[in-house]
């Protein structure tokens, strides 16, 4: 049977499915669930079948599986059944991913942002960030609006209510909050202890490791923030800068499948730094192994808990 004729390029398919271009390269080398076709340049064209695939991963992923698992499926079991689904959210289910312990203030700023972010309204975004860092304290906004909202627009993303743009501009706009204050706070700390603050290679939320990184500032700790990078480029940086510790935050558990033997071989050569590996994507710990310097961080795990670990 002749191939189908690809209609996607790698960009186009990594907005539709969430996947980077470099994740997307990797799970073609490693396995054969994606068929894409070539074109003279050599550039990728993937297929509806393969956008089809892309869309049955990306639901097992987000129920916990690992891409191995899936790939052990096979490409042709992908495509002949519909992928698994969550059973529809109504507004009582997306409401309880507000949290239980945010204050009613906050729950309402939740609720504007999002319908703030669904309208494309960056002004109304901001005078809602504005409010809310007037009326709680920062530690509360990070807590209790910025992250319950991104999780909300990524569970609305789930279910084809809201697109990438709803979350970029949320996301982006949350980013440039945290960098402001995370300039304020560091100003002072050049004599705290040294850690790096960091997210595995493809990583695309960084909001996680930018809060790990304020409250290490805030703490007292002289942090260098280095967001997503190849590990190899993180390990050299880390044997100028010689730091304590090494934070990563990582919010997809195919993230630390992929980087796994590496990460593990850079925690042995660096053998006077601690690392510290946190985030939604920290399913199986396992993977990295039991060393003394590297301390798993439960998701539910308060980042006020940080000063205790610094000292």
């Amino acid at each position: 049977m002749p191939q189908e004729s690809g209609k996607y390029k790698i960009k186009s398919i990594a907005e539709l499915t969430g996947f980077s271009p470099n994740l997307l390269r990797a799970w073609e080398r490693r396995y054969d669930l994606l068929e894409p076709a070539r074109k003279e340049s050599g550039h990728r064209l993937y297929t509806e079948a393969d956008l089809m695939v892309l869309k049955s991963v990306r639901v097992l992923i987000d129920e916990g599986r690992s891409i191995g698992e899936i790939a052990l499926m096979g490409r042709d079991a992908l495509l002949k059944s519909d992928p698994p689904r969550r059973a529809p959210r109504t507004t009582a289910s997306v409401e309880k991913d507000l949290t239980s312990s945010g204050t009613p203030q906050a729950e309402r700023l939740v609720h504007q942002i999002i319908e703030a972010a669904l309208k494309l309204d960056v002004y109304a975004l901001q005078g809602l960030l504005d409010e809310g860092f007037a009326c709680l304290s920062r530690e509360d906004v990070f807590s209790q609006v910025m992250i319950p909202s991104i999780r909300r627009l990524g569970n609305l993303w789930h279910t084809g209510q809201a697109t990438v743009a709803h979350e970029h501009l949320v996301s982006d706009l949350f980013l440039r909050r945290l960098y402001q204050w995370l300039e304020l706070t560091s100003r002072t700390n050049s004599g705290g202890s040294k850690a790096v603050s960091a997210c595995l290679p493809d990583e695309q939320h960084e909001l996680g490791a930018l809060l790990v990184t304020y409250y290490l500032s805030k703490f007292g700790a002289n942090v260098t923030y280095l967001g997503s990078m190849p590990l190899a480029d993180l390990e050299a940086a880390c044997r100028d800068i010689r730091p304590r510790f090494v934070f990563f935050s990582v919010t997809q558990p195919v993230l630390l499948e992929i980087h796994a033997e590496r990460l593990n071989a850079m925690i042995s050569r660096l053998d006077s730094v601690h690392f510290v590996i946190g985030g939604e994507g920290l399913q199986e710990p396992s993977r990295l192994g039991t060393s003394q310097r590297l301390t798993y961080w439960a998701q539910d795990r308060p980042l006020d808990e940080l000063e205790t670990l610094l000292k």
